[in-house]
């Protein structure tokens, strides 16, 4: 009981620091949403889609859809798929506290529930943020997931990232965790949607097509002037460091 009602406390904690510090991004200025297929249109006006960007750029979309609809989230559907995870505890009450919905399960836990939790929540008009490489990894690799949602449900995945002015880059992760800096610039990009039909090829096949426009909207944010600020060392792998695409 004193643990669970410590973790609790630490966790309410976290959720009000990180809310303070996302919220001194946005005192600055509006900041662009590059979306020029009128992607970010779905998530208003309820007709469904999939948000998705990697595991590291994650709060580049919490910063996008906190400025779309400042602090009514629970007004709207947006939905985030979270993992079971003790991390994803911290991360969904986060989101929660932002006023958003979390939806449970990821590519090790829960996966079937989680599935049809998303396809129904698709199917009825919400927008679901998913990371397709988390919640562990690799970096830049597909889970299977995102694309079966996309399937069963006929909703596009719109593929999307940012970039941060300054921003501390977390090298002990296994992604290298992105956060801006407060009152840095923020950048967000939005690609064209990708519908996949019922009847579509190979996973694989449609694994290697989304990786391709993930690196092609991702491409447009590594143009922008950015400067991190490492903490921690990177972790190794077989003896071998963990390389980015």
């Amino acid at each position: 009981m004193r643990t669970d009602a410590l973790t609790r406390f630490s966790h309410g904690a976290a959720s009000l620091l990180v809310r303070m510090w996302l919220d001194s991004t946005l005192l600055k200025s509006p900041f662009p949403i590059d979306a020029p297929h009128g992607v970010m249109e779905r998530t208003i006006d309820g007709s469904g889609a999939i948000a998705c960007c990697w595991h590291h750029k994650l709060l580049s979309i919490v910063l996008a859809f906190r400025q779309l609809f400042g602090r009514g989230l629970c007004n709207t559907r947006i939905r985030a798929l979270v993992s079971e995870s003790s991390d994803g505890d911290l991360i969904a009450r986060i989101f929660r506290d932002l006023g958003g919905n979390c939806i449970r399960g990821s590519s090790s836990r829960r996966s079937a529930e989680a599935l049809k939790d998303v396809v129904r929540e698709l199917s009825d008009g919400a927008t679901v943020a998913i990371t397709p490489d988390g919640p562990r990894g690799p970096k830049h690799c597909i889970h299977d997931g995102i694309l079966h949602a996309a399937r069963l449900s006929g909703k596009p995945i719109i593929p999307m990232t940012g970039s941060f002015g300054r921003y501390l880059r977390f090298d002990g992760s296994w992604d290298q965790f992105e956060v801006p800096l407060p009152f840095t610039r923020v950048r967000v990009y939005a690609g064209q949607p990708m519908y996949i039909s019922r009847d579509a090829g190979d996973l694989e096949t449609l694994r290697a097509e989304l990786t391709l426009r993930m690196r092609q909207i991702g491409r447009k944010a590594e143009g922008d002037q950015q400067r991190a600020f490492a903490i921690g060392r990177r972790k190794q792998r077989d003896g071998k460091a963990i390389e980015s695409l």
